[in-house]
């Protein structure tokens, strides 16, 4: 078993998710960002790219981020050796999300 990290997803795209994508792509781990849907996680990734201070120590890095959401994409979990869950603080959102991608994630 190797414990070297390669992909990265991170869940949620809002303020934190979106910045702890940046700077894993800063850090060039390959990173999958995933959101509710196409439109969220594409807004998310799109206002982190604007903010100031810049979350990418190179604009370019902004291409690095793969955006995906739950409903088409959940199988590129498996791909991924690290899931970082970075969503609303709701219990109940969680426990959904949780019990959402479980199935697809690696060992």
């Amino acid at each position: 078993m190797s414990n070297k990290i390669n992909k990265v997803a991170v869940l949620g795209t809002g303020v934190m998710g979106g910045q702890i994508a940046a700077h894993l792509t800063n850090a060039n781990y390959e990173v999958y960002a995933f959101d509710m849907d196409q439109e969220t996680a594409d807004k998310g990734m799109k206002a982190t790219s604007e903010i100031k201070p810049a979350a990418y120590y190179n604009k370019k890095s902004a291409d690095k981020v793969t955006v995906m959401n739950y409903n088409e994409h959940l199988e590129k979990l498996s791909d991924c050796d690290w899931v970082v869950e970075a969503i609303s603080e709701r219990i109940d959102w969680k426990k959904d999300l949780y019990a959402k991608i479980t199935p697809h994630l690696s060992d």
